[in-house]
């Protein structure tokens, strides 16, 4: 692999990783904290690698992205700053290099939760509540979002974007495990009417455009420090400025998932269990619409979230090859797959209907 733009090394290798350690040192040392350990290992992945330094004040994280998500520090400063009940502060970050430093706040949802099957229905109904306030707190920042380097996605555009991934994903070469297949082309792009009536939905609904956090589930949200207290929500680096429901796929799908809930994602949304997330999630948002309204607008928000969904998995499996595929988990196509199977599967033939 090429060095890593802005670092100087090569992502993995262990001048990368001294690198990242000495620029760890430097903040800790401005900010008054002493190293009281080895660094050690806490998350590697293609986009992101994450480490552990104990200190004389506790444990912090250094966080190193690849420089297609360097502005992810100050998404999240930004996301803090609206809303501090929800969102812990970095204590540091570089945009040059891509790395942020933060504070321990604990365990995930997901390492918090003592059952297999991850986090209970009645868990994650009051996360999504909580994310709807941190929503509703970047309302009317979008100068500030801006300023963050925090992206907009324009629902409106949702067929072209459509389009134009599908051409990109056909292009990569076979080895790619991105690509999809001529007749995977044809297919998504037999959607692009339905994107656009999506699209025209959410641009016209009366609910305003707001942060979307992009990769919201239970291991990217902090489980609250105290009974009854506030979830806190961390890696912002799929974030978006857009309409707010495209958010609830993510947490919907990974429950359908560890649940085991029958049938295919897309016809299992009145299950009781995802009905609670829904209903607690929309009834934050019921000063702006009807509850039947809220559905409706849910609804087109679900068929374009795997889009938005795609692209970010497009960019993060950006250097890997087929012999990763087992490690990566869902590509951009098997995940438009897996989340809405009705727009993507291959027709039927008639008489099979």
């Amino acid at each position: 692999m090429s060095p890593e733009e802005g670092t100087g090394h090569e992502w993995g290798s262990r001048l990368w990783r001294d690198a990242a350690e000495n620029w760890a040192h430097l903040q800790l040392d401005r900010l008054g904290f002493r190293p009281a350990g080895a660094m050690s290992d806490l998350s590697d992945q293609r986009w992101s690698w994450v480490w552990r330094i104990p200190t004389n004040r506790g444990d912090v994280l250094l966080k190193q992205t690849t420089s297609a998500r360097n502005v992810e520090g100050s998404v999240h400063t930004f996301c803090a700053d609206a809303a501090p009940e929800y969102v812990d502060r970095p204590l540091a970050y570089d945009p040059a290099t891509a790395r942020i430093l933060f504070t321990d706040g604990g365990p995930t949802m997901g390492e918090a939760s003592q059952s297999p099957e991850g986090p209970s229905p009645e868990a994650v109904a009051s996360m999504v509540t909580d994310y709807a306030h941190l929503q509703h707190a970047t309302i009317g920042r979008q100068r500030q979002a801006e300023a963050a380097g925090l992206p907009a996605w324009d629902p409106a555009g949702a067929a072209h974007e459509a389009e134009q991934l599908a051409g990109i994903l056909h292009a990569l070469p076979r080895s790619d495990p991105r690509r999809i297949t001529a007749l995977q082309k044809d297919l998504l792009l037999t959607k692009l009417d339905a994107l656009t009536e999506s699209g025209t939905v959410l641009v016209n609904s009366p609910i305003p455009s707001c942060v979307d956090h992009g990769d919201l589930w239970p291991g990217n949200v902090l489980a609250a420090r105290t009974p009854g207290g506030h979830h806190r929500f961390i890696d912002f680096g799929d974030a978006a400025w857009t309409h707010p429901f495209l958010s609830l796929m993510a947490p919907l799908f990974e429950c359908h998932r560890r649940w085991s809930l029958p049938g295919p994602f897309s016809d299992s949304l009145n299950h009781p269990s995802l009905q609670m997330i829904i209903d607690s999630y929309l009834q934050a948002w019921t000063d702006y619409a009807s509850r039947q309204e809220l559905r409706d607008i849910l609804g087109h928000a679900l068929r374009l979230t795997p889009l938005r969904r795609s692209w970010a998995l497009a960019t993060n499996v950006k250097h890997a090859t087929s012999a990763d595929a087992d490690d990566l988990g869902p590509t951009p196509w098997s995940w438009l797959t897996a989340a809405t199977p009705s727009c993507t599967k291959e027709p039927r033939p008639m008489g099979d209907r």
